[in-house]
């Protein structure tokens, strides 16, 4: 995602203010929450080895980042900022359709590739850090939390890109890239929006 200079300057000089780090975190925990509530059905059903290994590590590093967001958060002490950014955790949640993936069981299909198209392009756009300034310093722990945390999403999307090329279904290339740029195209758009809420809020 790319925002035009006065935008990312406004981010820097709110970004570690207690309201606006409450807000990305209850963001990306809200996100989180919400596949970590889909990647735990994968326990429970049969699977082939390579995708549950990959769906089980994924569902424990989420229940992992959510603990550690928790906690490494200055949350704001006020009650109303959280009835609103629930309401618009409710409105980025379903812009990212997780409902469509705890209707039915996962297997070997076109909605399981489109499930790991979502979580791909989740690790590759929601990204804080670029959106600042170079010269911003990240030695605060939320800031350096938030780099450590796209870190590590850029590490399983890696893994994530062999599942997707290699997923034994019967998808030609043009309808996996068709799948991977919808998927893609709707995490860009949340991302964009919770970027201009967040910039225009406070």
């Amino acid at each position: 995602m790319i925002i035009d200079t006065k935008t990312s300057e406004r981010l820097s000089s709110i970004i570690l203010e207690r309201d606006t780090q409450t807000r990305i975190s209850c963001f990306l925990i809200g996100i989180k929450q919400a596949n970590a509530g889909v990647l735990a059905r994968v326990e429970f059903q049969p699977m082939a080895w390579e995708p549950f290994s990959l769906l089980h590590g994924q569902f424990c590093r989420e229940i992992e980042l959510i603990g550690l967001l928790q906690r490494v958060t200055e949350w704001s002490m006020n009650p109303v900022l959280y009835f609103e950014t629930g309401l618009s955790n409710i409105g980025h949640l379903c812009g990212l359709q997780f409902v469509r993936f705890l209707l039915s069981p996962f297997a070997m299909d076109t909605q399981l590739y489109r499930y790991l198209a979502l979580t791909h392009a989740l690790y590759a756009h929601l990204r804080f850090i670029p959106l600042l300034p170079v010269d911003v310093p990240l030695d605060h722990r939320f800031l350096a939390f938030l780099r450590t945390l796209e870190t590590i999403h850029g590490q399983q999307m890696q893994t994530q890109i062999s599942l997707l090329r290699n997923l034994p279904i019967s998808l030609s290339e043009e309808e996996k890239e068709e799948i991977v740029g919808d998927e893609s195209r709707r995490v860009r758009d949340v991302f964009q929006r919770f970027i201009m809420e967040l910039t225009a809020a406070v």
